[in-house]
């Protein structure tokens, strides 16, 4: 089934709405953005982190977006 408003499966759309619900701050675009460029999305206990899929690093969720965007490098 596909969410035809914002053009998702449902997969994709549950799993983004549980995310949200554990802290993620990310907005739609955002998440659709890492999870298309490999990162892969886990629950922690301060909020929601992001595996690196080039170092197999964990950071939070704004760290990582940052870091896709060129914003940061992930040595720093």
């Amino acid at each position: 089934m596909t969410n035809e408003r914002e053009g998702w499966s449902e997969p994709e759309a549950t799993e983004f709405r549980e995310l949200k619900a554990a802290g993620c701050k990310l907005e739609a675009a955002e998440f659709r953005e890492l999870k298309a460029a490999g990162w892969e999305p886990e629950e922690g206990a301060g909020g929601v982190i992001w595996r690196n899929p080039f170092d197999s690093h964990w950071y939070d969720d704004l760290r990582a977006l940052a870091i896709i965007k060129g914003d940061e490098d992930p040595a720093d």
